[in-house]
């Protein structure tokens, strides 16, 4: 009960974040020079002409934004830069993006935390 209540919560806070500007530059498919394809259940980044940035290594890949992307491998979440290194000092249970503000919200040891990337 206690998880779902934590849940219900951070939606709650997360839909205060707009997630989707259409008119936002940052937000187009190739704003970074990169975009997420899946193949086998695997995902990597590839180039505007086609050719492999980072290989397939992820179980999850969100789109660039600002140079970083959440992706999921084996079971956490981490940020990455454009070449595929972690810039954050560990991995973590879940990781979401608010667009708005900058910040990152995290769940790690059942608890939620928030992080500011500016």
């Amino acid at each position: 009960m206690k998880k779902i209540i934590s849940l219900l919560l951070f939606l709650i806070i997360l839909c205060g974040c707009q997630l989707f500007k259409p008119n936002n530059p940052r937000l187009q498919v190739f704003h970074s020079g990169l975009v997420a394809v899946e193949k086998d259940n695997k995902w990597e980044y590839i180039g505007k002409r086609g050719n492999v940035k980072i290989e397939f290594l992820y179980d999850g890949a969100a789109a660039f934004y600002d140079d970083l992307a959440i992706v999921k491998a084996n079971e956490q979440m981490i940020l990455i830069n454009k070449v595929g290194k972690n810039v954050l000092d560990k991995s973590y249970d879940a990781l979401y993006r608010c667009y708005e503000s900058g910040n990152l919200w995290y769940y790690q040891n059942n608890k939620w935390g928030l992080m500011n990337m500016i």
